[in-house]
């Protein structure tokens, strides 16, 4: 298996697999939740089973059906991605083939049983041996390896193209050096990357008989993985604030003045101004003014902040404030998109497992979004820093073999610094 883009240690598969005996596998479905196994043990001998992995482990095998095991000796199968066509091999006494090891094809018929396997023919199969088919991600490269087809020593490994408008299976193409060799090739197998396959072989500085090596092929492009993360933007509610002009008073004592009803005493020669200052008024809490003085010579009289007398000739008195609880409104923050919102500078340092930084990257503000071009198969961690913002750490595994995908999406939330993340 594979964490975090590196394979883990071997080990077996399953008990409800594995005896004394000689368990073999042949072949895993594009997928991953299926392998066919060759069996010889006490229950059957050269024959295809089948175990399905419906969760994290291996269910018991089963036989393939008589249609597909017979007397003879069948050896390795390999099913294309939709889990209707198997190739498999067999050494044919009963109808005898092309050579001794032929590649067969069977359809499954709509019971769920397969079908009679046909031989592939000579284009396929020559006068020699042919072995371990493995049909490609797409259903239309076969890979196979032989004895004939001008093989370079022994066992060469081969592939066919289906050509769709002939209805056939094109003339095999050795590989080539340097994963085919003087000594016998049996195995490959493609990934659904056309760049990256797995083959086993005996070769010197390994750490045994047959080792499996990774194949790069360089003439075929690199795949490469677009990460695309779309920013959710939490804010807190808008805070309410109370603009006031301070004064201090012959007493030493500093009162507030609101800048709402447009008075400073300028007039008083006992207040000095200090300053102007914004007080945050918190949900559930109230600011109120009451100012004491006369308008335009009439009686002294108590204002507030809407009934004071703009514009008048006033004689203050007396001011005075008082904090009071109020019920809270339970403002909710809000939730917007990075999409315009040029306000918000933000960087994206991108590291991977190692903690080498890959490269740092900028939002596109006209989609919300930001965009990296990485590597499959391996971890990295996106540090996302917005001034304030609460600096976003995220792991995001870009999943490579089986499980690529071109484009992995993601949606983030950035938080306002002082807000906590919401329950999930």
């Amino acid at each position: 298996s594979s964490k975090n883009g590196d394979f883990t240690k071997g080990k077996s598969a399953s008990p409800l697999i594995n005896t004394e005996w000689v368990e073999e596998l042949s072949g895993i479905s594009a997928f991953g939740d299926h392998m066919f196994i060759m069996i010889d043990n006490m229950e059957s001998y050269d024959d295809i089973w089948m175990s399905i992995a419906p969760g994290r482990s291996w269910g018991k095998a089963s036989n393939l059906g008589p249609s597909l095991n017979t007397e003879d000796i069948e050896q390795a199968a390999s099913c294309t991605p939709d889990g209707q066509t198997l190739f498999f091999s067999r050494e044919a006494t009963l109808e005898p083939g092309f050579g001794e090891l032929d590649i067969y094809m069977a359809k499954k018929l709509p019971d769920g049983n397969w079908g009679t396997p046909v031989n592939l023919g000579p284009t396929i199969n020559s006068q020699y041996n042919e072995s371990y088919p493995l049909i490609s991600f797409d259903g239309r490269t076969l890979y196979f390896c032989s004895e004939g087809h001008r093989s370079m020593g022994g066992y060469d490994i081969f592939k066919s193209v289906w050509d769709e408008k002939m209805q056939r299976w094109e003339r095999p193409e050795n590989i080539g050096y340097p994963l085919n060799t003087t000594a016998d090739n049996f195995v490959f197998s493609h990934t659904d990357d056309p760049r990256v396959g797995y083959t086993s072989q005996l070769r010197q500085g390994g750490h045994g008989d047959l080792d499996i090596y990774r194949v790069i092929f360089e003439n075929q492009e690199e795949r490469v993985s677009t990460v695309v993360i779309d920013f959710e933007i939490l804010s807190g509610p808008q805070k309410e604030f109370l603009k006031v002009h301070e004064w201090k008073g012959a007493d030493g004592i500093v009162k507030w003045f609101p800048v709402s009803i447009g008075y400073q005493p300028t007039d008083r020669p006992e207040y000095s101004f200090v300053g102007t200052k914004e007080i945050e008024v918190k949900d559930g809490e109230i600011y109120e003014f009451a100012i004491i003085g006369s308008s335009d010579g009439k009686e002294v009289g108590k204002y507030d902040e809407k009934t004071f007398p703009k514009g008048s000739s006033f004689n203050l008195v007396d001011i005075r404030v008082k904090k009071n609880k109020v019920t809270p409104k339970g403002l909710k923050p809000s939730v917007s998109s990075l999409k315009g919102r040029k306000d918000i500078s933000m960087t994206i340092t991108v590291k991977d497992a190692k903690g080498n930084v890959i490269g740092d990257y900028l939002p596109n503000y006209n989609t919300g979004r930001v965009v990296s071009v990485l590597a499959p198969g391996q971890l990295y961690e996106f540090i996302i820093a917005a001034e304030g913002f609460q600096t976003l750490k995220e792991k995001i595994l870009v999943m490579g073999l089986g499980d690529y995908k071109q484009v992995v999406p993601r949606t983030l939330t950035l938080l306002q610094n002082g807000l906590e993340a919401p329950a999930k």
